[in-house]
C-alpha cells in the first residue's frame, strides 16, 4: 500500500551498488529502501546523490511499481556487485574446465596450465572471504535466514563476548539445493558459489584416486561395499528422490585434503559440549603438514537441529580476524589428536585463529564471470541472464523451484527455439506462450468458427482479437486459416514482443525500450523509443507534404526526428528533401532548386510545430507535463508546396521567392495560375485538408460558411487562422483579400474543463488522481487540463487501494457516457491522439486496460469487446462485461 506522507515530498537517490546505480524514490521517514533493480535493501543514508525528486515522475514510478507487481527476487536473484547466486551456480560447471587468460577471455585449463580440470587446492586453498559490513543484511548474500541465527545464537553470543563484544564471525547464506556443503565452502573461500561444481568434481576424483587409502583409514566405520555409494554421492548431478545427494563428514574430510586446509565444523553450544558426530575439526592428514600450517581453518556450521543444511561462517571486512576459544575448538575428526595437531597453529592461549587468507578481488571475480557468461552464450546460444530471468519470472511464480540450472537452461533454450518466449513492455514480465492447436485455426475450428459467428466470413489480412485467449490472429486466405499475429500480456493486457536467445526484444517502431532517455528528452516517459533499428530520445513527428513539380504532384511523408542527445540521429532538412526527390522526381531536370525549396518548407513546418531543426530550438518551451509517448504522433496537416518547372534563367531571377503555402500577404504569393480568375486556397483542420476555389472578394462570414460545409464545424465554434505563425483572422468589413495558395487553418473552440468538472465529485477526483499522475498529459490535450486541475490535490491525498485504480477509473467512466461523444473528454482525447477514423482502435491513457474504437455512424467512441462486438460506454456495458 502506497500512502503519501504528511510532508508530501518524495526524494530520490541512486543505489550505492557500483554495478547497479538505479534511481530510487523514497520518503524522508523511510529507514530503508529496496532497490527495484538489484533487489538489495539499503539504508537511506547510504543512497548516493540524494535530493528532492520531480514529484510527478516519482509518483508515476512508485504507482507503476505497485500496479505492475513483479515476482520477489528472493535469495537466488538478489544481485551484489552485479552478481546473483543463480548466475554463479549456472556458470560454475564452466569454471571446472575453463580459466581466464590475460586478455579476459575464457580458455581451456589444458591450454593454460596443462590440467584438464581445476585444482581447487591450488586455486582456492589459501583464499578467505571477508564480508563487507554494508552487505551483512543483504538477503541471499549476507546473514543466513534459514534459522542459523536462532539455532547458533548462544554460540555466537559466546564468540562475541570472546571478541570484546564485537561481532567478528557471521553465518552467511548458502543455497539449500543439495549442494550446501560445497556452496558453503565456496562462499567461505571467495564469497560466491562459483566453484561448487569444481569442488564436487575434485571430491569425486580424489575419492577414486585415494580409495584404497580411505578403505584402510576408515575400515572401522565403512565396509568395502559402501564406498561406491560414497563416491557416487560426490557426483555433481547425483540425485536421490529428485534432489542432489547431500554430503557427510567423510566428504568434509576429503575436501580438507583437497584444499590442503583444516575445516572446522561447528554446532550449537549444546552439541559442542556433548561429544558427537555433528562437530569436528577436519585436518588434511594425507598431505605434509608443511603444506597447510600457514593456512588457518575455514569455518562451517549446521543451520538447525535437523542437521541437514550447512552454512559458512566468515570474518567481517575491516575487523581483526576472529579466533575460536580453546574450550569451543571441537575434537579432531578421523585421526588421533596428536597427529591432527601437527597440522594446526594454536595461539598462546590455546585458541585457533580462523578465516585468515587473501581475499579474491571483486573486480577479478566480475571479469571471471563476464568471461564465463560469454562462453556460456557461445556454447548454448542463449544468454545466462535470460536463463535466470526465465527461471525467476516463468517457473518460480508457478512454484516450480529446485530445478537444476542445466535443466532450466534446456527449457529456456527450447522456448527460444519454438519462438514462444515474450516480453511485456508495460509490466516487464517474461511470459511463455504456446500457439493454439492448428485445428482451432482452420475452418470449423474453435477460434475460426467463433470469428465467423461474430464477424462473418474472414477478410484477408484483417487482424482479429480474441481477448479471452489473450491473442490476435490474422486471416491468411491462401492457407484458408488464421495465423497468430500477436499475443497479449496475461497480467496487464498489453501487447507482447518476442525475445531472442540474447535477451534482445524484437521492438516495433514507437516502442519504449529499457534504455533511459537523456535528461533533455521532450518525452517524459524516461525511456528511449525504438524506430527503424535505432533508439531515440523522442518519438518522431510525421510531416505530410504535397509537392507539385511540373505536371507531377505527389504526397510525401517525412518522418522527422528531433531533440535527440545524439545530434547525428536528428533529421536534416536537406537530406529529407533529397529522399523525397530521389523517390518521386528521380531523373527530372532542375531538381536542385526543388530540394532547397522542400528543405525550406520542412524548416518552416518544424518551426510552426516548435520542433528542433539542425539543433535549433526556436525558443521552444519544454512542457514538463507531457505524457509518456506510447504512440507515433501524426501531423495530418498537409503542407502544400506547389512548384512549376521553369527555366534556369527564371529560377535565378527568383531565388528569394517566398514559399507559397505559408504566404501571409499578396506580395509574398507565387505567380501560380488561377482557375477562371479565382484564387485556390487550402482549408485544413487537425484531421483533413482540402483545396477550394473562392472569390477574390470573399468575406469572413462567407469563409466560415464554406468551412462549415466542408468540415461540419458550426460557425459559432470556428476559429480561422492565417499566415505564419498562424494568427486568428479578425472580423473585417469587406473582403479578406485572399490570394492564390493561401492556407487557412480551421480550429474548433474548446469547451472549458469546468463543464466537465461539475460531473466529478471529490471522491471521483481522488480515484482519478493516481492515473492522471501516472500518465501526464500532452501539451494542449484534454488530459493536461485534467492533470493541471487535479495537481493541487496531489499533496496529502492517500492513494488508497492502489491495485484497483483501473477499476475505479472505469467505474467513473461508465457513469459519464457524455465523455465519449463530441465535446467529451475521452472523445477529444481519442481525436487528439489518432484522429476520428472509422473503426480505428486505440487505448486511452486513463483507462489503459480497455480497448476503444471510433464509430463514425454514431459519432462516438465505443468499447471494443471483440469478438463479441462494439458497445456504447454506459452502465449497460458493465453487464456485457460480466457476461
Amino acid at each position: 500500500m502506497l500512502d503519501i506522507e504528511a510532508d508530501g515530498d518524495v526524494y530520490e537517490g541512486k543505489c550505492p551498488d557500483s554495478k547497479c546505480q538505479t534511481l530510487l524514490y523514497f520518503y524522508l521517514k523511510t529507514s530503508s529502501v529496496e532497490c527495484t533493480s538489484c533487489g538489495q535493501q539499503h539504508k537511506q543514508e547510504s543512497l548516493l546523490n540524494k535530493k528532492k525528486a520531480d514529484q510527478a515522475k516519482a509518483l508515476q514510478s512508485m504507482i507503476s511499481r505497485i500496479i505492475h507487481d513483479q515476482p520477489k527476487k528472493g535469495s537466488d536473484f538478489v544481485r551484489v556487485n552485479g552478481l546473483s547466486n543463480f548466475i554463479c551456480k549456472l556458470l560454475s560447471p564452466f569454471l571446472t574446465t575453463y580459466g581466464m587468460n590475460k586478455a579476459g577471455k575464457a580458455t581451456l585449463l589444458s591450454e593454460l596450465c596443462n590440467s584438464e580440470i581445476i585444482d581447487c587446492g591450488k586455486v582456492l586453498g589459501s583464499r578467505s572471504f571477508h564480508i563487507s559490513p554494508t552487505h551483512i543484511d543483504v538477503e541471499g548474500y549476507g546473514k543466513d535466514r534459514t534459522g542459523s541465527i536462532n539455532y547458533l545464537q548462544t554460540l555466537l553470543d559466546t564468540l562475541k563476548t570472546a571478541h570484546n563484544n564485537e561481532e567478528r564471525l557471521i553465518p552467511i547464506h548458502a543455497d539449500g539445493d543439495g549442494h550446501c556443503l560445497v556452496h558453503a565452502l565456496s562462499r567461505a573461500l571467495i564469497g560466491r558459489e562459483l566453484f561448487w561444481h569444481g569442488l564436487r568434481i575434485n571430491l569425486q576424483n580424489h575419492l577414486k584416486r585415494k580409495l584404497e587409502q580411505y578403505k584402510i583409514m576408515f575400515k572401522e566405520f565403512h565396509d568395502d561395499t559402501e564406498w561406491d555409494g560414497i563416491i557416487e554421492e560426490a557426483d555433481p548431478y547425483c540425485t536421490a528422490g529428485g534432489v542432489a545427494a547431500g554430503l557427510g563428514n567423510i566428504h568434509i574430510f576429503a575436501l580438507s585434503n583437497i584444499l590442503k586446509r583444516p575445516i572446522m565444523l561447528l554446532d550449537s553450544m549444546k552439541n559442542l559440549q556433548n561429544a558427537g558426530d555433528y562437530t569436528g575439526l577436519f585436518v588434511p592428514v594425507m598431505v605434509e603438514p608443511e603444506d597447510c600450517l600457514s593456512k588457518s581453518p575455514i569455518c562451517i556450521a549446521w543451520s538447525g537441529r535437523g542437521h541437514n543444511h550447512f552454512v559458512a561462517l566468515v570474518a567481517v571486512e575491516g575487523k581483526t580476524l576472529p579466533h575460536i576459544p580453546k574450550h569451543l575448538v571441537p575434537r579432531i575428526w578421523g585421526v588421533s589428536q596428536e597427529v591432527g595437531q601437527r597440522y594446526l597453529t594454536f595461539n598462546s592461549d590455546g585458541s585457533l585463529t580462523v578465516c585468515a587468507g587473501k581475499p579474491l578481488k571483486i573486480s577479478y571475480t566480475q571479469k571471471l564471470v563476464s568471461a564465463m557468461e560469454e562462453l556460456f552464450t557461445d556454447s548454448y546460444k542463449i544468454s545466462p541472464t535470460l536463463v535466470a530471468e526465465y527461471y525467476q519470472k516463468v517457473y518460480r511464480p508457478n512454484n516450480m523451484i529446485g530445478i537444476r540450472p542445466d535443466i532450466v537452461t534446456k527449457l529456456a533454450k527450447n522456448a527460444i527455439t519454438e519462438k514462444s518466449l515474450f516480453h511485456c513492455l508495460m509490466c516487464e514480465s517474461l511470459q511463455e506462450k504456446s500457439s493454439p492447436p492448428l485445428k482451432d485455426l482452420r475452418p470449423r475450428g474453435r477460434l475460426y468458427q467463433l470469428l465467423v459467428d461474430c464477424h462473418g466470413p474472414p477478410i484477408e489480412g484483417k487482424v482479429y482479437s480474441f481477448p479471452l485467449n489473450k491473442l490476435k490472429c490474422v486471416y491468411n486466405q491462401s492457407l484458408d486459416r488464421l495465423t497468430v499475429h500477436e499475443y497479449e500480456c496475461s497480467k496487464c493486457g498489453t501487447d507482447l514482443r518476442p525475445i531472442n536467445g540474447m535477451g534482445e526484444i524484437s521492438y516495433k517502431d514507437g516502442d519504449a525500450t529499457s534504455t533511459p532517455s537523456a535528461p533533455t528528452a521532450k518525452c517524459m516517459c524516461g525511456k528511449k523509443h525504438y524506430w527503424g533499428g535505432r533508439e531515440y530520445d523522442n518519438l518522431p513527428e510525421e510531416l505530410v507534404l504535397s509537392v507539385e513539380w511540373g505536371d507531377k504532384t505527389v504526397h510525401a511523408k517525412v518522418t522527422w526526428f528531433y531533440g535527440d542527445s545524439n545530434p547525428s540521429y536528428n533529421s536534416d532538412p536537406e537530406i529529407e528533401a533529397q529522399k523525397i526527390v530521389d523517390e518521386h522526381f528521380d531523373g527530372m531536370f532542375g531538381t536542385e532548386h526543388l530540394i532547397q525549396r522542400i528543405a525550406t518548407q520542412i524548416r518552416i513546418r518544424c518551426n510552426e510545430l516548435a520542433l528542433d531543426v539542425g539543433g535549433d530550438s526556436y525558443n521552444m518551451q519544454i512542457d514538463h507535463h507531457k505524457p509518456p509517448c506510447k504512440t507515433f504522433v501524426k501531423r495530418k496537416e498537409n503542407s502544400l508546396v506547389m512548384f512549376k518547372k521553369r527555366s534556369v534563367k527564371d529560377d535565378k531571377s527568383k531565388t528569394a521567392e517566398k514559399i507559397p503555402s505559408l504566404s501571409s500577404s499578396p506580395d509574398s504569393a507565387p505567380s501560380s495560375p488561377k482557375s477562371n480568375g479565382k484564387p485556390k486556397i487550402k482549408l485544413h483542420t487537425l484531421e483533413e485538408s482540402i483545396t477550394v476555389e473562392v472569390d477574390a472578394d470573399t468575406e469572413l462570414n462567407e469563409l466560415k460558411t464554406l468551412a462549415y460545409q466542408k468540415f461540419n464545424i458550426p460557425v459559432d465554434q470556428q476559429i480561422l487562422k492565417h499566415g505564419y505563425p498562424p494568427k486568428p483572422l479578425e472580423p473585417a468589413n469587406g473582403p479578406l483579400g485572399l490570394t492564390n495558395g493561401d492556407s487557412i487553418k480551421v480550429e474548433r473552440k474548446s469547451s472549458t474543463i469546468t463543464k466537465q468538472s461539475k460531473f466529478m465529485s471529490n471522491k471521483n477526483i481522488e480515484k482519478m488522481l493516481p492515473m492522471i499522475l501516472k500518465q501526464p498529459a500532452q501539451h494542449g490535450s484534454v488530459t493536461q487540463s485534467l492533470s493541471s486541475t487535479f495537481q493541487p490535490l496531489a499533496q496529502g491525498i492517500p492513494l488508497k487501494q492502489s491495485r484497483s485504480i483501473y477499476k475505479t477509473m472505469w467505474d467513473f467512466a461508465v457513469s459519464q457516457p457524455h465523455l465519449f461523444i463530441p465535446g467529451g473528454v475521452f472523445y477529444r482525447q481519442f481525436q487528439s491522439d489518432i484522429g476520428l477514423e472509422h473503426d480505428k482502435h486505440c487505448k486511452l491513457p486513463l483507462i489503459p486496460d480497455k480497448l476503444f474504437l471510433y464509430n463514425r455512424d454514431e459519432d462516438r467512441v465505443e468499447l471494443c469487446l471483440e469478438p463479441y462486438g462494439h458497445f456504447p460506454v454506459n452502465q449497460d456495458v458493465v453487464e456485457h462485461l460480466k457476461q
